[in-house]
């Protein structure tokens, strides 16, 4: 088959990592793959050399136009047996393509958890406007594939979940600790992603004991540092900034902490688990389907109090069972290779449907 995908851009981020686990394992599995950016970008995912890359550089209003032609030529020329889209305003380029190239099957993936505001937005409404246009909608976790359906976005019969997976080999490592002294955080620093939980929840610790490293960047990095700066934390915390060697950072550490008002399905709970990481996260998205059987370590979304409880907690556990339980979890749900072969049987049963 000849794949197409279509997303944003390749630069650090959960949808970027998923579509090139994606993009490199169809390849591998002799697909043609080529993968088309709405953005410029600086390529900070690693993409196998021998798939193509074409940037539509769509940046400001007036360049919409261009992109949408540049895209409906791309297809027109290299003929895609499935266009795959990633994120809503590429669904909506996808989409407007499609009315003049009629012959690729069409699938979007969402990648997110819906409420009410996202679903008063404009793209949401022209993506709920023009579901038709695709023959299949999906998204990363079941609680997101309801969320969706819940404000009315997709009709329950249009949707299914299809979880993420990651390379696990790429993260693994041994881990042998019976503390939780190192802990760290990993995304974007805005403003679903509730850092200010994070910052309270390091004050409440005692001090000298635990150090934590947040990793990214976002428009909330300085908004977040004046705030650790003002709750006196800053003997605990260190912003790393954007990193690409998230896989090698996460072997350094005891426990990955997400304080997210909102998730899909979050990668960085998966990456973190198959580098032998602990993990605490609040309740939301498809966490508690990656956390099934393992609720002391998902959190009452928002709560300082709940969150130390439970990080206090774990130090009375037995944490190399815990990380070895985790481990196996994943490697039996979320591994790139059960993720590849889903998606394989996805486009497979949908061209032959014609």
């Amino acid at each position: 088959m000849k794949l197409l995908y279509v997303l944003p851009n390749l630069n650090v981020g959960g949808v970027s990592r998923v579509v090139n686990e994606l993009a490199t394992g169809m390849m591998q599995n002799e697909h043609q793959v080529i993968i088309v950016t709405l953005n410029e970008h600086y390529r900070q995912v690693r993409i196998l050399n021998n798939i193509k890359i074409i940037e539509l550089k769509v940046k400001y209003k007036k360049d919409l136009l261009r992109g949408i032609l540049k895209l409906i030529n791309i297809i027109k020329f290299e003929k895609p047996d499935i266009v795959h889209s990633h994120t809503v305003y590429s669904h909506i380029f996808v989409r407007v393509a499609k009315i003049f190239c009629t012959k690729p099957k069409y699938i979007a993936s969402e990648h997110g958890t819906m409420n009410y505001l996202l679903s008063k937005g404009i793209g949401f409404k022209l993506m709920k406007f023009t579901n038709s246009f695709s023959d299949l909608i999906t998204n990363v976790s079941q609680s997101s594939v309801e969320s969706y359906v819940k404000y009315k976005i997709v009709n329950k019969n249009k949707i299914i979940c299809v979880y993420n997976g990651i390379d696990l080999e790429e993260y693994y490592c041994l881990k042998k600790t019976h503390k939780i002294n190192k802990i760290l955080y990993v995304g974007r620093i805005s403003k679903e992603k509730n850092l200010h939980l994070l910052i309270d929840f390091l004050k409440a610790l005692p001090e000298g004991a635990y150090k934590c490293d947040i990793v990214g960047d976002g428009d909330q990095l300085e908004a977040i540092k004046q705030y650790a700066v003002s709750q006196n934390v800053e003997n605990k915390v260190i912003f790393l900034g954007k990193r690409l060697d998230v896989p090698d950072i996460m072997k350094e550490y005891d426990i990955l902490i997400l304080t997210s008002f909102t998730e899909g399905l979050p990668t960085v709970l998966i990456e973190a688990i198959a580098s032998k990481l602990l993990v605490l996260s609040t309740d939301c998205g498809g966490v508690k389907e990656i956390l099934e059987g393992f609720e002391y370590l998902v959190v009452n979304n928002n709560d300082k109090n709940d969150l130390l409880n439970k990080f206090l907690n774990l130090e009375k556990m037995d944490l190399d069972l815990i990380r070895e339980s985790l481990y196996q979890k994943i490697k039996n749900n979320f591994s790139k290779q059960i993720m590849i072969s889903v998606w394989e049987n996805i486009y497979q049963d949908i061209v032959e449907n014609e």
